[in-house]
């Protein structure tokens, strides 16, 4: 009970400050990791009825506890089995992966049209009034007209990642809070030897190679396939960079200097952070540096 507690809570809350989510997510997350998945499906459950009465209550239906449970709560049950199966967080990744794919497909299935949807159904109206204002000039109009068009192309692809980046954070935490009361080093050991393989690096090469051909749909599908493979590179791009200054024992302001530049340029910085990470599943830079400087495997750093 006081894990549903705080997942509806850490939900509450959420609406106003969004990343809360990945708190409510957590709760489910560690529950299944300590106890299993049932358990974690009783407390998903009590936590989307006790949603159900407050949005009965607030707005008068519940749809928004279903939606929230399938989209936030759920994604990160099913990693948990993964990871608690498989005890490995490269096969965790590749079930994140699929959640992503499972998105696009269904969204596909769902709409005869996607782009066009998003752009006539979500885009349009969201810039309606900055349309319809004089205020706007002839080249600024057409900016932004152009500006909805190339995001139709992507929000799929965006919305799956968004997705795949709220599952895979609330499940850090998760395993996070969990190592904390057994190895408190554990998730961190983890985090620093992620690498996901040498099939997905190219696999990821490919995608991006392709996405850049004009083939109608079929780019529409691979950029969006793309835009997933591209996310899971980042997290290895960082896991690498926590690797890095763990075996050279370096201050964690390294680490901190790295989010400070993603935050404020994220598309260069993720770039950099994708190639490193396709780089070094061939190259394997953690074993080239552990051996150069003479150490082991990477130390351990007061980083969680």
């Amino acid at each position: 009970m006081q894990a549903v507690l705080v997942a509806v809570v850490g939900m509450a809350l959420s609406l106003i400050m969004p990343p809360l989510s990945y708190i409510s997510g957590a709760v489910v997350g560690l529950v299944a990791l300590r106890r299993g998945w049932r358990d974690g499906a009783i407390v998903m459950a009590l936590a989307m009825v006790a949603v159900s009465l407050l949005m009965m209550l607030s707005l008068g239906h519940p749809m928004f506890a279903l939606v929230y449970g399938v989209v936030v709560w759920l994604p990160v049950l099913v990693l948990t089995q993964v990871l608690r199966r498989s005890v490995s967080l490269q096969l965790t990744f590749i079930g994140a992966l699929g959640i992503g794919l499972a998105v696009v497909v269904v969204v596909h299935v769902l709409l005869a049209e996607p782009v066009s949807w998003w752009r006539d159904q979500i885009l349009q109206p969201l810039f309606a009034n900055v349309l319809a204002q004089g205020e706007l000039s002839a080249e600024q109009r057409i900016s932004l007209q152009q500006m909805i068009e190339i995001t139709s192309q992507y929000m799929t692809g965006i919305v799956a990642s968004a997705l795949v980046l709220s599952s895979l954070f609330s499940l850090f935490i998760a395993r996070w809070w969990q190592a904390l009361l057994y190895n408190p080093d554990g998730f961190g050991q983890e985090f620093r030897s992620l690498r996901l393989g040498k099939t997905l690096a190219a696999i990821t090469v490919l995608t991006l190679a392709l996405s850049y051909l004009q083939l109608g749909s079929f780019t529409v599908v691979v950029r969006e396939v793309a835009m997933l493979l591209l996310v899971l590179a980042v997290l290895q791009g960082v896991a690498l960079v926590h690797a890095v200054v763990a075996l050279r024992k370096a201050h964690v302001g390294w680490l901190v200097g790295m989010y400070l530049l993603m935050f404020a340029a994220l598309p260069q910085i993720a770039m950099v952070l994708a190639v490193t990470a396709v780089m070094d599943a061939w190259l394997d830079l953690r074993r080239r540096l552990a051996s150069g400087s003479g150490s082991g495997p990477p130390a351990p750093l007061d980083d969680n």
